[in-house]
C-alpha cells in the first residue's frame, strides 16, 4: 500500500480531491483503486447530464469489503464505497446535507449512461433559502440514478426524533425539471415535545399545541425557478 493524493475530474466528478492509503493498479487495460483505509475526500461538483446534483461535497469515503473504490476499463467504470460524515449542497432542493452516513455504487457503460444508487442511513438536512421553509430535519433516504432520471424516497424526523413524514422526488437530468411530494401522516404535537414551529418558521404563531395533524405538499422546479404549495389538515388540536 502507498499514500495517495490526487486532484482529478472524471465523468460525473468535477474538481475532486482525495487523500488516501491504498493500491492503484493498471493491469491489462483495467485501472483499479483499492483503499486500505478510509480517505478524506472533497468534490467541487457532481454533475449528471446537464444537471448539478451536488456541490461542495466533503467527507470520509471508506472501502466496502474488498470492492475497489474505482474500477475503469474500455467498457466503462464503477465506483462503490461507504460514506461517513458527508456534507453537500443539493441545488435542486436548495438545501444542505450534513452528517450523512451511507453507501453508494455508480457505474457507466458508454457516454451518458451513468446509473447508480445511494443509500443514506442517517443525515441532517437544512433549508438554504433566504426565508427558510422548514427547520432542520433528520432522516434516511434511497436515491436512484437511471435512464437520465434521479428518483428517490426519504423519511424525515423533526425535533426530539418525532417522525414527520415521507418525501418522494424525481428529477429529469436533460430538462433540469423535477418535483418532490411531501406527505406528513399523523404528526403528534405536545407542549413538552414537538410543536408546529419546530417544523417550519411559517407555523411560529401556533404555540403550546397538543393533538395531531396531517399535511401534504409539493415542490416543483425548473431551470427558471421553483414553486411550492401545501395543505395542513388539523384532525385534533388543542
Amino acid at each position: 500500500d502507498a499514500a495517495l493524493k490526487a486532484h482529478f475530474e472524471y465523468d460525473m466528478l468535477r474538481d475532486a480531491d482525495i487523500s488516501a492509503t491504498g493500491n492503484a493498479a493498471l493491469h491489462n487495460g483495467r485501472f483499479t483503486l483499492v483503499l486500505a483505509q478510509c480517505a478524506q475526500t472533497q468534490i467541487g461538483t457532481v454533475r449528471a447530464g446537464r444537471s448539478t446534483m451536488a456541490r461542495r461535497v466533503a467527507g470520509i469515503i471508506c472501502p466496502n469489503a474488498n470492492t475497489p473504490l474505482i474500477a475503469s476499463d474500455a467498457d466503462g467504470w464503477t465506483a462503490a464505497g461507504l460514506a461517513e460524515n458527508l456534507s453537500a449542497e443539493i441545488p435542486m432542493a436548495t438545501a444542505k446535507l450534513s452528517g450523512a452516513d451511507g453507501a453508494f455504487v455508480f457505474q457507466a457503460q458508454g457516454p451518458g449512461a451513468s446509473q447508480g444508487k445511494v443509500q443514506i442511513a442517517h443525515a441532517r438536512i437544512t433549508d438554504m433559502t433566504r426565508s427558510p421553509r422548514f427547520r432542520p430535519l433528520s432522516g434516511g433516504a434511497t436515491v436512484m440514478l437511471a435512464n437520465k432520471r434521479v428518483t428517490g424516497e426519504a423519511t424525515m424526523a423533526g425535533k426530539h426524533g418525532a417522525r414527520v413524514g415521507r418525501v418522494t422526488f424525481v428529477h429529469d437530468l436533460n430538462s433540469g425539471a423535477g418535483k418532490a411530494d411531501i406527505a406528513a401522516r399523523d404528526v403528534h404535537f405536545d407542549p413538552k415535545g414537538l410543536q408546529p414551529a419546530d417544523l417550519s418558521p411559517l407555523l411560529a404563531q401556533v404555540r403550546k399545541a397538543k393533538g395531531s395533524a396531517r399535511g401534504t405538499g409539493s415542490v416543483a422546479w425548473t431551470r427558471r425557478g421553483t414553486t411550492s404549495h401545501g395543505v395542513l389538515e388539523i384532525a385534533e388540536l388543542d
